[in-house]
């Protein structure tokens, strides 16, 4: 060998000179070879690094989640020994329902005939609504802008805890919340005479009261559900009616998120009988058409049934969510188990009753009803490789 062909090299530690041939290639002594740390994670080819140019991967290295053999034991995104695959995660959910609740009611003297079927209607509402896992804040307006003490501030009752300015349904039974409302009815002042309106006290319980003397009944996170009852006409002068919705809206970033149900004069007849189209609630009834709301005619003999109606579509409504956000992206549907407990302990596999929606973070329950509240929602899962963008839902 030509000495003008030898040349030194340093391989694996700087004190280790060892000859190199450089021929048609580079041919290194078999003692010698892989004994370099390339990739500085500790541990050359020779000591068992499958990939000597990825810091991640290495003998005995924990096995992530990312497409990669990380412990080089042969198998991708397995963990030795249990045969876990790292992509597999595992996510709880816990359906809620989350509503707050306000009756809206006209004081006016010419409305106490209807205080007794207020009163038989809340009790039908409430069924749904109240108990355990039922976060219901429940909450009684009179329509008076008169009287300084009412305009807009929640009715006071006097409960098992003192005063109470609202009612929270999962700390109550159906007798004690029926109970509380009825106290609420009772308690209102008769309006002999002064300004009134239904879009402005609601304006004002829920944005000039909020943080005040209504403190604590709203919930950014709740829906809301208005029930206004009046034998006539709002005669609100501001809010307009768009400019209430749109408020609402606002506050709720969505009228999604809002239902208004209303029992008026839906025509241009009276209790009486009487022709009388200035007291039709049709401002009211708009508004209910606006947020998917129920009506019912106030000269009703019973508003039982009207009232069951709009409890049980309230508590589907005010279900936080039939949609529930992963922790991290899947691989997607075909990847996935979904089971629900429900709250009496049965259980029930979803098979075709759930799907993702591009990006495969929202999860959505394809069940109708969705689940009830307290429902237990457990769903296995392999999450899309770290640093991939995740296929289509599947």
């Amino acid at each position: 060998m030509s000495p003008s062909r030898l040349i030194a090299a340093t391989i694996g530690l700087a004190s280790c000179v060892i000859p190199v041939n450089i021929g048609d290639g580079i041919e290194v002594s078999g003692t010698s070879a892989g004994l370099a740390d390339r990739d500085g994670d500790g541990f050359s080819f020779k000591q068992g690094d499958c990939d000597d140019f990825d810091s991640q991967v290495g003998p005995g290295f924990p096995e992530e989640c990312d497409g990669l053999d990380n412990d080089c034991d042969g198998t991708i995104d397995i963990r030795y020994p249990a045969d876990v695959h790292a992509c597999a995660r595992t996510d709880v959910f816990v359906q809620r329902l989350l509503l707050d609740v306000l009756f809206v009611v006209d004081a006016s003297a010419a409305m106490a005939p209807h205080h007794d079927r207020i009163i038989e209607g809340a009790e039908a509402f409430l069924p749904e609504l109240v108990g355990p896992d039922l976060e219901t804040h429940l909450g009684v307006l009179t329509m008076d802008m008169h009287n300084p003490q009412h305009q807009g501030r929640l009715v006071r009752v006097m409960g098992a805890n003192g005063v109470e300015l609202w009612l929270d349904g999962s700390q109550t039974t159906l007798d004690g919340a029926t109970q509380w409302v009825t106290r609420a009815i009772d308690e209102l002042d008769v309006l002999l005479w002064g300004e009134e309106g239904g879009r402005a006290v609601v304006e004002a319980a829920l944005f000039q009261h909020a943080d005040g003397d209504n403190a604590g009944f709203l919930r950014a996170e709740a829906r809301l559900a208005v029930i206004f009852i009046s034998n006539e006409e709002d005669p609100t002068l501001q809010p307009l009616r768009k400019d209430f919705l749109d408020s609402l809206t606002a506050l709720k970033t969505s009228l999604a998120e809002v239902q208004l149900h209303t029992i008026t004069q839906l025509t241009d007849f009276n209790c009486a009988g009487v022709l009388s189209p200035s007291t039709r609630g049709l401002s009211y009834d708009l508004m209910a058409s606006a947020t998917q709301g129920h009506t019912q005619d106030i000269c009703a003999p019973t508003y039982t049934q009207f009232m069951t109606t709009i409890g049980q579509d309230s508590a589907d409504f005010s279900l936080q969510s039939q949609q529930f956000d992963l922790s991290r992206p899947a691989q997607g549907a075909s990847s996935m188990s979904v089971r629900l407990e429900f709250p009496g302990g049965t259980e029930q596999p979803l098979v075709d009753e759930f799907s993702l929606k591009p990006g495969n973070v929202n999860l959505v329950i394809d069940l109708v009803p969705p689940p009830p509240a307290g429902t237990i929602i457990t769903v296995d899962y392999l999450q899309a490789i770290d640093g991939e963008t995740p296929p289509d839902p599947q």
